[in-house]
């Protein structure tokens, strides 16, 4: 897997579904203040189906870099800290 290759699927795959996790748990949190029971409990598992895919991303992504001892993987350890003190935006 190429440094290119790597960054984007951190890009396109691993915090794309890190930051649709992060919106969808917002929108759980606005929708469960709300009236509307049945929405706040879709969006409540809709959050938790979200934070799933983003932790199987996330951990695949850190297997491959470290099984494959790929240089990269330092490279998007730290993007992943910054990625964190940013808030992945």
């Amino acid at each position: 897997m190429g440094g290119l290759v790597l960054e984007n699927h951190w890009e396109r795959i691993v915090l794309t579904s890190i930051r649709e996790f992060f919106d969808s748990e917002d929108h759980a949190a606005t929708v469960w203040t709300g009236s509307d029971g049945d929405a706040a409990r879709e969006a409540a598992y809709a959050a938790l189906r979200r934070s799933m895919v983003a932790s199987i991303f996330l951990h695949h992504f850190s297997e491959v870099a470290v099984n494959r001892q790929h240089l990269a993987k330092q490279r998007s350890t730290s993007n992943l800290t910054a990625a964190m003190r940013t808030g992945f935006s």
